[in-house]
């Protein structure tokens, strides 16, 4: 099949641009009209964002224009290829955006109007040529452009004629100028640059959530993206949340009433002031409950609310009370039980024989009855011994020298394990045992326990 208008592509024109002048040309209204007959039915769209989607339409188009494959991928594989466009680690990780946003002035200047590929670049949010701001829906009704032909005279929603609209003017924005400097001068910067631009803009999208998902690309149905990027820079203006979707993972789609205080075991664990790996205690003690479970504690999500709530079951006092310990996820008191600062918090608050200071508004630091403190560091460093503990905890634990420590393996004392795999661990039965039946003798722990004011 070959087209009776076999027009080229144009310098700087975007691939989904060109497949909408070339339909619109031959008379059909949309790129699946054009492409139905030779088997591709995928919405322009995709062609805007994807390379693989792009190479597999030039394979098909290319001899329906006679013009060879090869010249006709790369004429547009620049808009996919270059290294910062995509970035894995990235918030956002593709800056291609797969709606489309077109230059009015453009488009009704121009003897032969396209859509330009840097228009689908989410930092370029103005026209350079006309200073003028990129609309991505129609000024007359707010409806969504489209990829149709339309889209170079008309509304197709309202009917609203390009002419008849006076074009927003002003002056190319910071951030667009930063970005087509660095794009010619300092590629490494670039990449820098463009980190902290899309985490502004991912954050810009949902001003209220506590933590933001990575996404692929900005959302297909996102439109106002020039507010959206323009909030990203001013905070203090009045913020507007763009909807959920595309912008949160799905898992949390499905908890909407909630969704502003959604947080990752990190943020929970900072709110508390205590260390990511000590939630998995809270969890474990049924103190917290996930919003969203999985056998991963760090793909869990949390409601922050529920950091404030077990903040607030802790009672509160001015000082150290007579007969308390202090405690904190720094002290070296839980090493000497080889415990971690989450176990311990979990027991004390679960049978309240703990406070926190007054002025003080998380749980890093806690006051335990030093009855019950003993009691459940002792517990602690039992369930530990359970299994194989490794030679430099069992040096925290009884803080002896490593002379000392194959001493009492020599002797019999403390015992490796059997396996090769095991044999740098000590069984734990052995180092339990020695302790309850030699603590006195082993003068530097005692001392340490001393110096934290137990025994």
């Amino acid at each position: 099949m070959k087209l009776s208008v076999r027009d080229r592509p144009l310098p700087g024109e975007s691939f989904a641009g060109y497949l909408i002048r070339l339909a619109d040309y031959n008379g059909r209204r949309t790129v699946n009209e054009l492409l139905g007959p030779i088997g591709l039915d995928e919405k322009a769209s995709l062609f805007a964002s994807h390379q693989q989607a792009m190479e597999h339409a030039c394979q098909l188009i290319a001899p329906m224009i006679n013009y060879p494959v090869e010249s006709l991928v790369n004429h547009f594989q620049e808009q996919f290829i270059n290294s910062w466009v995509f970035n894995e680690t990235r918030k956002i990780r593709s800056i291609t955006l797969s709606q489309p946003r077109i230059c009015i002035q453009c488009c009704v200047q121009a003897e032969e109007p396209f859509i330009h590929n840097h228009w689908a670049l989410l930092p370029v949010t103005h026209c350079t040529q006309h200073s003028s701001v990129l609309i991505d829906s129609c000024p007359g009704c707010n409806t969504q452009l489209e990829w149709t032909f339309d889209i170079f005279r008309t509304c197709n929603a309202c009917g609203l004629d390009w002419h008849d609209h006076t074009t927003e003017i002003s002056n190319i924005p910071f951030w667009q100028q930063e970005f087509e400097t660095l794009l010619q001068i300092n590629k490494n910067e670039l990449l820098d640059w463009l980190d902290s631009f899309c985490e502004k803009v991912i954050k810009s999208a949902r001003p209220l959530d506590q933590y933001h998902d990575a996404i692929y690309s900005i959302p297909a149905q996102t439109t106002n993206i020039l507010a959206l990027v323009k909030q990203a820079y001013d905070p203090d203006q009045k913020q507007m949340e763009w909807p959920p979707e595309g912008f949160v993972k799905a898992r949390r789609l499905k908890l909407q009433d909630t969704i502003n205080q959604h947080i990752r075991q990190d943020g929970f664990a900072l709110a508390l002031g205590i260390k990511p790996v000590d939630v998995t205690s809270l969890v474990q003690s049924n103190l917290i409950t996930p919003i969203y479970n999985s056998p991963v504690v760090r793909d869990m999500l949390f409601n922050i609310r529920d950091a404030d709530r077990l903040i607030k079951n802790v009672k509160v006092i001015d000082s150290c009370p007579e007969g308390y310990i202090e405690v904190s996820a720094e002290s070296g008191l839980l090493g000497l039980y080889d415990a971690k600062y989450g176990q311990l918090l979990s027991k004390a608050v679960v049978d309240g024989s703990v406070y926190r200071f007054v002025y003080s508004n998380n749980l890093n630091c806690i006051y335990v009855e030093k009855k019950r403190l003993v009691s459940h560091l002792e517990s602690l460093l039992e369930e530990s011994c359970a299994g194989l503990i490794p030679i430099q905890r069992a040096l925290r634990i009884l803080r002896i020298s490593r002379d000392e420590l194959t001493a009492l393996i020599k002797n019999g004392t403390l015992r490796l394990g059997r396996h090769s795999s095991t044999a740098n661990r000590i069984i734990g039965s052995s180092l339990w045992a020695f302790i309850n039946t030699s603590h006195s003798s082993l003068t530097r722990r005692q001392n340490r326990l001393k110096s934290f004011g137990i025994r």
